[in-house]
């Protein structure tokens, strides 16, 4: 019987546990991408809590894109000492962590900045897009990260790239699932070649959820695509909605990581509404789906792996309210 505090291996990722903890934003960066002590001491928290793995929040790859307000960067090899610090926290405890890539918008640096369509992208654009990416990875390397993570998922740039709601290029890029996902593969490819050491998860999110719709079938073709091309992970969730903010739906975007993992050979992440230990090694065991990403529920109590694995089974005390958002730091309004 497998278990969720049974060391595991990804590949080029040794883990103490199952546990991921899902991005997220924390808000405390500085403009510039240095990071501040209470980034360093949330990190902290969450290593000395016993998750297995940690993903940053999002993490800028353009010196000239910020996704939201104090988030990561990786845009300059001046950050990589305070990004060192971070990774060197995380493995004091025995931790894993990756850094999660990810652009906003592509800006053209030409007199001025020029922020450009994903249909006006140029060849060179997007050969640019991809030395980004590439870069910043290859900062996360120097920086201690044990992988990174590229960015699929809410909206951000490729996924709106990999959607053909946003996506109605006439060329290679554009049209089947195949040409969308052109973008991210040779971003994946290029970052595989460039730091093979490297795990390389994605993050991806359906951009239409209902069951058996020709956008589901698109999505688990996508990922399929991801696997083909070497991704050594992938996370599965739907969009922000209703049913990840409540705890009545445990492991909400079930379905949708199942029909994942019946396309794909590469382990596969669930994430969205995980609160439970006991539904979660039910799934373990059930299903094939073994690794497991925790957002809020950490944000409440970063040390609820340790709680589970000290022999308490409660689930976990966040509610979903996500009033943590509205908070500095994004701190749970029920601790004091």
């Amino acid at each position: 019987m497998k278990t969720i505090f049974e060391p595991t291996e990804l590949p080029k990722l040794k883990l103490r546990n199952r546990l991921f903890r899902a991005a997220t934003w924390d808000g405390l960066v500085k403009p510039d991408g240095t990071l501040t002590e209470g980034i360093y001491s949330i990190y902290r928290e969450l290593a000395e809590g016993g998750v297995g793995a940690i993903v940053t929040g999002l993490t800028d790859v353009s010196p000239y894109d910020w996704a939201l307000v104090g988030n990561m960067r990786l845009c300059s090899d001046t950050l990589i000492p305070d990004y060192q610090r971070l990774t060197e926290i995380a493995k004091a405890h025995d931790c894993r962590i990756l850094a999660q890539i990810n652009m906003n918008n592509y800006f053209r640096p030409e007199k001025r900045l020029v922020k450009v369509d994903i249909n006006d992208l140029t060849r060179e654009d997007i050969k640019d897009i991809v030395n980004l990416f590439t870069q910043a990875a290859l900062r996360a390397e120097k920086a201690g990260f044990d992988g990174v993570q590229i960015h699929l998922a809410y909206g951000w740039l490729l996924n709106r790239f990999i959607n053909p709601i946003y996506n109605g290029r006439g060329d290679e890029y554009g049209g089947s699932p195949e040409n969308r996902a052109r973008l991210p593969i040779e971003i994946l490819t290029a970052i595989k070649e460039a730091a093979p050491k490297l795990h390389i998860s994605a993050k991806f999110s359906f951009y239409d959820q209902k069951d058996g719709s020709p956008e589901v079938n698109d999505g688990v073709e996508i990922c399929g695509l991801l696997s083909e091309n070497g991704i050594d992970s992938i996370e599965v969730l739907g969009g922000h909605g209703q049913k990840e903010r409540d705890p009545r739906y445990e492991a909400c975007f079930l379905d949708l990581a199942l029909a994942v993992k019946q396309k794909v050979k590469t382990p596969v992440i669930l994430t969205g509404g995980n609160h439970d230990l006991l539904n979660m090694e039910r799934l373990l065991n059930e299903t094939a789906i073994e690794y497991f990403a925790l957002s809020r529920p950490l944000i409440r109590e970063p040390d609820l792996p340790k709680r589970w694995l000290n022999g308490e089974k409660d689930k976990a005390k966040c509610i979903s309210c996500s009033s943590c958002y509205q908070t500095y730091g994004k701190r749970c309004v029920f601790n004091k």
